[in-house]
């Protein structure tokens, strides 16, 4: 009983709204999702989706839109305090004002005090070079484990569009793109990472993927293994022609069946392009 009240006044605390909870299978890895979204339709959205003080925020996601002429997504990453997830999206070369809806993974363990678990946990963020379609990634702190990461597009002309920030051999890799207009920028990859011998147990991690069949906005949905509790997710989209970005990204778990999985979305935009999306999650449990 005291856990559903104090669920219900961080619904007014923190202006965002827990959807769902998950436990691993040894019950001491507790993660929850976060969720907020707009209050006002625009062409450029930014949000910041908090978490309480219990939890590190250890991934997230957003959604834009692909209705209309379609926004796309510019950012996904944590704030410096492991407080916040922060997330940005924008329409391109035809006006499309949108509602975001931004995402928080918070991440609590059992027997460990929020300042204890962040001594564990390390970010790294790297930033690329200037470029029409910029691309870095991040590696873990040596001896930690990957479990998240996001990116940020640094863009200041025309617009540069989201195409990719996932998992790819324990680093996090990122990438964006100009499109039809030329558009020189930078991208940051952030790969968030945990020390394995955590006082609790020993944590082990894993990364289940997934991909599309070639369509104009291609989506993909992949489930995490039963045992283990999500902490993170990725995207990855890929085209001939014109191009494809990520329009979505988003962490979900079935209030009825318990199943976590993460969905990544991707489309043409006003040009029209086929491509495919690959969706990745990422888990924690403790042995």
């Amino acid at each position: 009983m005291k856990s559903i009240i104090y669920l219900i006044l961080l619904l007014f605390v923190y202006n965002s709204s827990v959807a769902q909870q998950a436990i691993d299978e040894s019950g001491k890895i507790t993660v929850a999702i976060f969720n907020k979204t707009s209050e006002v339709s625009r062409q450029h959205g930014r949000l910041e989706i908090p978490v309480p003080p219990d939890f590190i925020v250890v991934g997230g996601g957003a959604v834009a839109s692909k209705d209309g002429k379609g926004a796309l997504l510019t950012a996904s990453f944590p704030n410096e305090q492991l407080s916040s997830w922060v997330v940005a999206s924008k329409d391109h070369q035809e006006p499309h004002p949108h509602k975001l809806q931004g995402y928080a993974i918070g991440l609590k363990v059992q027997g460990m005090t929020r300042e204890q678990l962040r001594s564990f946990i390390s970010v790294s963020r790297v930033v690329s070079q200037k470029a029409n379609h910029p691309y870095t990634q991040a590696r873990p702190v040596a001896g930690n484990v990957l479990i998240g990461g996001g990116f940020e597009v640094l863009w200041t002309g025309p617009g540069n569009l989201a195409t990719a920030s996932y998992p790819d051999r324990g680093a996090w890799r990122v990438k964006s793109k100009d499109h039809i207009v030329p558009d020189v920028a930078q991208i940051v990859a952030y790969a968030i990472s945990i020390r394995p011998d955590l006082p609790v147990g020993r944590i082990r991690a894993t990364i289940n993927s997934g991909g599309s069949q070639p369509a104009s906005h291609p989506q993909y949905i992949v489930n995490l293994p039963f045992g283990y509790a999500m902490t993170c997710g990725g995207g990855l989209a890929s085209w001939a022609g014109e191009g494809s970005m990520l329009w979505q990204l988003k962490p979900t778990i079935d209030e009825r069946t318990r199943v976590q999985s993460f969905t990544a979305g991707a489309k043409d935009h006003v040009r029209p392009s086929t491509g495919t999306v690959f969706s990745y999650v990422l888990g924690l449990k403790i042995e």
